[in-house]
């Protein structure tokens, strides 16, 4: 088989989504840093960034492009719900991710410590809340299984927790606690916290 390489820096999020996936899957990786900004950077990615995967003839960006590949090309268990309802679920999940709470819960802390205004607590406490909604009613965001919502949600949340008030935030949501608490059990994110 093929190894998979995930270009990308460990601390991304978007990086990390992508290795969860193929860590989930069993799929043999490698992680390899990228020159950021740099034209070697902008062939692998035409908007300069992370993460690219390539494997043998394929090569693809964005994370969930990526994690929807190493899903759906490799054996193991389905990281995407069977049921329509469920699908459409995850999707409008990791879109919100994308579209919504990557902002509050990553880009405007990173833009904080460069000088940019403080981040608004009542945006990333809106987040936050609909995502202890989410994780009220089984095992996983979407369901009693795992899924790409999961692998997508995650590492925002876990930037957010290893801010300085990160604790206290779980400390108002048990039920975003014991999800983060299940996922870190896992393998897969066993293996991403010793990057």
């Amino acid at each position: 088989m093929t190894n998979v390489e995930i270009f990308g820096f460990a601390p991304s999020t978007y990086t990390r989504t992508a290795l969860l996936a193929a860590a989930e899957k069993g799929v043999p990786h490698t992680l390899s840093p990228v020159e950021f900004g740099a034209e070697s950077h902008r062939a692998l990615h035409p908007f300069a960034r992370m993460p690219a995967m390539k494997h043998g003839d394929v090569h693809l960006y964005e994370s969930a492009a990526i994690a929807v590949y190493l899903d759906e090309a490799f054996d193991g268990s389905s990281l995407q719900p069977a049921a329509p309802v469920d699908r459409a679920r995850m999707w409008q999940l990791t879109s919100s991710a994308i579209d919504y709470f990557y902002g509050p819960l990553v880009r405007d802390m990173l833009g904080h410590a460069q000088g940019a205004a403080a981040p608004d607590p009542a945006e990333r406490d809106r987040v936050l809340d609909r995502l202890e909604a989410a994780a009220s009613g089984s095992d996983y965001l979407v369901g009693d299984a795992i899924t790409l919502a999961d692998l997508v949600i995650a590492p925002m949340v876990r930037f957010q927790v290893d801010s300085a008030e990160g604790e206290n935030l779980l400390a108002k949501r048990p039920h975003l606690a014991n999800w983060l608490n299940r996922l870190a059990e896992r393998e897969s994110f066993k293996a991403l916290e010793a990057l």
